[in-house]
């Protein structure tokens, strides 16, 4: 799970994020041959899903501690809490919104290298996914997890 974690859009150019997700979800499943071929697309899915979730409950942490700890405010404080807000964008940008539909979907995405070829080497690991149960993920994460990030926000 630490290197789909790793593979978050802040931090890096966000255009790419789909190539560092995509590279971790081959490179795991290539290392678990355990699930089985009929579970695989829903395995692979939850794996992105629930480390996106991860992602986004460790920002929200940060956000919630760094306004218990701020005693009056500050632009100190207002500018932190700024940056994990425009990471916790970020993340639903790219990793929820865009990112899946490229990997998922399109199977293609941009690649550092400007190669199409890499993102087909990529995908040639990965099952073919079914849009409506990447658009069913997808919508039960937004679903889930938007209450509680405006709740936490607020």
């Amino acid at each position: 799970q630490d290197i789909l974690n790793a593979s978050a859009s802040y931090g890096t150019d966000p255009v790419f994020g789909a190539q560092r997700s995509a590279a971790a979800l081959s490179t795991l499943d290539l290392l678990d041959a355990a699930t089985s071929d009929a579970n695989k697309q829903a395995y692979i899915l939850d794996m992105y899903f629930e480390s996106k979730a991860n992602l986004l409950q460790s920002l929200l942490n940060q956000l919630s501690s760094a306004s218990a700890n701020s005693d009056g405010g500050g632009a100190g404080t207002a500018a932190y809490a700024e940056g994990i807000l425009s990471k916790i964008v970020l993340i639903l940008q790219h990793d929820v919104l865009i990112h899946p539909y490229q990997i998922f979907i399109l199977r293609n995405f941009p690649t550092i290298e400007n190669d199409p070829a890499a993102a087909d080497t990529i995908m040639s690991s990965l099952p073919i996914f079914v849009p409506q149960l990447v658009q069913v993920k997808a919508s039960n994460f937004l679903a889930a997890h938007l209450p509680l990030i405006r709740t936490k926000v607020k």
